[in-house]
């Protein structure tokens, strides 16, 4: 049941942001992270957040631990309120 739970933490982080990174970029922001930034230049912005994001759900949902879900929720959640931060200013 944690597992499930944790996961759902996960995805919501995950999807804030997504969000939050389209609407950086909107604004006139940019994606920080340099692997991202390319593949957006690549691959367009929703093709790489889509991709990217769903891959690293699946995988971390494969690995099948409920505090690695956690902590990459964690980490995800802080990159939101960060993307949040910058869409303010």
């Amino acid at each position: 049941m944690i597992f499930v739970l944790t996961y759902f933490l996960l995805i919501a982080a995950l999807i804030g942001d997504v969000v939050s990174t389209v609407k950086v970029i909107e604004t006139g922001g940019h994606e920080s992270n340099p692997i991202m930034r390319w593949l957006i230049n690549k691959f367009g912005l929703w093709n790489a957040l889509t991709v990217s994001h769903i891959g690293g759900a699946i995988v971390i949902g494969l690995v099948g631990l409920w505090y690695v879900n956690l902590i990459v929720a964690a980490v995800f959640a802080a990159v939101t309120f960060h993307n949040v931060g910058q869409i303010r200013k």
